[in-house]
Parts: structure tokens; sequence; C-alpha cells
């Protein structure tokens, strides 16, 4: 109501700076609204302060620029003493926040004036990082024309500049528009030494890093503190348009390595992105056998995560070792056999020069399986060709015995079923299966070993402890009794 302010402004003793409970004047109450022509009338006003501020510090510059009030803002410019760098809620000047919320006719007025460009709020974030954050592109282009604006300027807790910010957010535009900008840092990187290629990577914007890896200087191999490139990043995510731009990227390191020895192979390898790892491979000079610090290969990786894509992608290229073992002795097929990962096991066991019993101090892959009741992973490993079904540990103690202890009837059965099994076998200790799983009580599992030919029913350990003393040693009555219903069962013993 322009018309009854300019009569109030006409009384005499009237307090034209008076601020209501939120410390709202009447001047910034009009620049909230926009009312462009109350503006005009109260900076007219003998002892009108131009820069009075609200409970939040904004003054009715701020409000009218975070609001974008084009032709208030512009009045206010207009205004004698007017502090156009005045510093309001969380530090935001004018500038900043019309660059926030994407006022580009506000920003434009402002730069006008002679602003700060550079002035940062309290996370020290500039008018051009926020632009940029928000994905506001022609706010970003206004700003790159003004004077001395710092294109490389880094804000937030995290240290973004302006480039690293938009990237993170996907802001395809905006990066655009940044990267034609003199003088920018495409490889500036933030407190956690991300590059707005790391980012953009980390975050699937694929369109964002196919504009970074055109930009001159752009460093496509770097990496963070612990050594992960952008190609790990994207990989690791599954970002399969992602990884395709990155591998055609002149110079780029498909082999280079983290501190721990990771490569973007084993990332891809080990959350089962086959599609990736089926790019990597297709690679030149792509390494399928490198080993982090525990001497894990995709290979291994994969097998222990039961991703059965990703391990016949692998077995299909040129050059995998099939048979290569950790730093602790465990190939692919033994933690495949441990895991329980049975379909993994039977594309291993097709793998040409497969070398089915390996072992680990005497673990092998059928005794992993084993002593995990794995039954459909010790029955396929059971028809591979040359398999031992008689190793043992360095205790002595076999693939029957261990399943035996355990209570593995199913995994018993299987092996029972095999040839030339060894039902009679010792362990050091002198113990069989039979006797181990008398002392533990298994029922069934001792019923299915006394139904195995040749099996010795009064064979004693080392100490003398036959099955039947085992079993009543330990109450197990339905063992003493099946036992003791075996022909040739010395009951004597008991």
């Amino acid at each position: 109501h322009a018309e009854v302010v300019s009569a109030l402004l006409a009384a005499t003793g009237i307090d034209v700076n008076a601020a209501d409970q939120d410390g709202d004047t009447a001047l910034i109450a009009a620049a909230s609204k926009g009312h462009a022509e109350v503006v005009s009338a109260l900076l007219a006003a003998t002892g009108i302060d131009v820069n009075a501020v609200d409970q939040d510090g904004d003054t009715a510059l701020i409000a009218a620029a975070f609001l974008s009030h084009a032709e208030v803002v512009a009045v206010l410019l207009g205004a004698t003493g007017i502090d156009v760098n005045a510093v309001g809620q969380d530090g935001d000047t004018a500038l900043i926040a019309a660059a926030s919320t994407g006022h580009a006719e506000v920003v434009a007025s402002l730069l006008a004036t002679g602003i700060d460009v550079n002035a940062a709020d309290e996370d020290c974030l500039t008018a051009l990082i926020v632009a940029a954050r928000d994905g506001h592109a022609e706010v970003v282009a206004v700003l790159l024309g003004a004077t001395g604006i710092d294109v490389n300027a880094a804000g937030s807790e995290y240290g973004h500049t302006a480039l690293v910010a938009a990237a993170f957010q996907g802001h395809a535009e905006v990066v655009a528009v940044l990267l034609r900008a003199t003088g920018i840092d495409v490889n500036a990187v933030d407190q956690d030494g991300d590059t707005a290629l790391i980012m953009a990577a980390r975050q699937g914007h694929t369109e964002v890093v196919a504009s970074l890896l055109g930009a001159t200087g752009i460093d496509v191999n770097v990496a963070t503190e612990d050594g992960r490139t952008t190609l790990m990043r994207a990989a690791a995510q599954g970002y399969v348009e992602v990884v395709a731009a990155l591998l055609g990227a002149a110079g780029i390191d498909v082999n280079v390595a983290a501190r721990d020895g990771t490569t973007a192979l084993m990332d891809a390898a080990l959350w089962g992105h086959a599609q990736v790892v089926k790019m990597l491979l297709g690679a030149i000079g792509i390494d399928v056998n490198a080993g982090d610090e525990s001497g894990l290969t995709a290979l291994i990786i994969a097998a222990r995560r039961g991703h059965t894509e990703v391990i016949a992608a692998l077995l299909g290229a040129a050059g995998i070792d099939v048979n290569v073992a950790d730093r602790d002795g465990n190939t692919a097929l033994m933690e495949a056999a441990h895991k329980g990962h049975a379909e993994v096991v039977a594309v291993l066991l097709r793998a040409t020069g497969i070398d089915v019993n390996a072992d680990q101090r005497g673990y092998t892959a059928l005794i992993m399986a084993a002593r995990q009741g794995h039954t459909e992973v010790v029955a396929s490993l059971l028809g591979a060709t040359g398999i031992d079904v008689n190793v043992a540990t360095e205790d002595g103690r076999t693939t029957l015995m261990r399943a035996a202890a355990q209570g593995y009837v199913e995994v018993v059965a299987t092996l029972l079923g095999a040839a030339g099994i060894d039902v009679n076998v010792a362990a050091q200790d002198g113990n069989t299966a039979l006797i181990m799983a008398a002392s533990e009580g298994y029922t069934e599992v001792v019923a299915a070993l006394l139904g195995a030919t040749s099996i010795d029913v009064n064979v004693a350990n080392h100490e003398g402890i036959t099955a039947h003393i085992a079993a009543a040693s330990r109450g197990h009555a339905e063992v003493v009794a099946a036992l003791l219903g075996m022909a040739g069962s010395e009951m004597d013993a008991v």
C-alpha cells in the first residue's frame, strides 16, 4: 500500500526504522514481499536505515535477493549507503543468497555494483560454489564473467570447488560451463583427495564423466589417499557406461592398484558386476592374475563370493591361472567349496588344468566342503577326475572323518558311495570316522557307517578306545545299541 506508506511517512515523529517481533522493519518487510514502489517510498524517508537487519541478521537487500525480487534489488542498489556485502544468516551475502536460488537477473544486478564475488559464507562457500552445487548453470555463467572471480575457490567441510561440487551432484550443464572457464583446475582435490572425475564416477554420472574426460589436462588415473582410482570406483559400483568411458580415455591404466593391492578387476569381481568384468577383460594389457596384499586374485574373490557369471567370464580370459593360491594357500576352488557355492565349483571343475587336490596344509576343496556340510559341493567334487577321496590333513583326519565328526549324515552317505573310500583309515590319534561319530552320539552317521562294506566296528584308537566304549562312556545309548547289533561286534569291549 504505497499511498498509505507515503501518508504515514509524512506524519510527525514516525519511526521509519521500527521493527516487529521478528526484527523486520518496514523496509525489510516490503523488500521481502517484492513491493518495489513501497521500498522506493521508504528509501526517500529521512533517517531510513537501508542496512537494518532482522533477527536472523538479514538485510532488506539479502531478503529481496534470496526471494528473486529483481525490481526491489535494483531499487535498493541505488540507495545511498547500501552495503552490498552485508553478511546475514549463516554468513550469506545478497550475492550468495541469489546464487543459491538460481536468480541470474538478480546476480547480474549485484555484480554490476562491484560486489565481492568471492565472499564466502560460514561454510566457506562462495556464490559460485553454491550455484554450481545447486545446478544453476545460468547463474554460474554470469558469475564466471565477473572480474576477479576465483574459479578454484574451495569451500564446505569437504573442501569442494565449484567443479567438484557440480560433478558430485551430476550437474552436467554446470560442469560444461565451468570447464570453459579460464584457469579452471580440472584436477583439484577436496579434503578426501577426490577430484571432480572421481566424484562423478563414484556417483555414476556418465555425462559428467564424459565431459571431464574431454577436458585438457585431466588426470584419468588420479587416486584418492587410499590409492583408489576413478576406474576402481566405477567398477566397484558396476557403472557400465562410466567404465566404458574411462576405458576409452587416453592413458587409462587398467592395472593400477590401490594401497591394499586391489585393482578395478578385483573390485568388479568382488561385487559380482559381470558385465564390467567382461569389459575390463577386453582392455589391452589387463592383468587377470594380479593379486592384492593378501594374494587374492579376481578369480579367488569371485569364487569366495559365489559370483558364477563372473567366474565364467574370468575362466575365458587368456592366461588365467585357475590354480593360483592366496597367501594362505587357498585356491578359487577351495574358497568356493568352503563357502558352499555349488554352481561356482561346478564351473571351476570344468576349467582346463584345474587341480582338484590342491591343498592348504592338507585341507583340500573336498575336505573344506565336507567339514562345512556342503553335500552338493562334495558330490560335485567326487565326480571330478583324479579326486583323492582319502586325502587327510596334517593330523591325519580324512574327509570322511571331518564329516562324521560334525554329524553331517548326508555328506557321510555321499562319501561312502565314492569309489575307493577307506572307511577304516585312522587319524594320528588312532580315531576312525566311526569312533568319532560314536563319541559325539551321531546315531544316523553311525548307522550310515555301519552299512559300509568292510567297516571295522571293533577297531580301537591309540588309547584302546573303541566306538562302543566311546559311545557308552558318554551315555549315547542309541549308538551303543546300533553298534551291538552289528555282526562281529565285541560286546565284551563294552
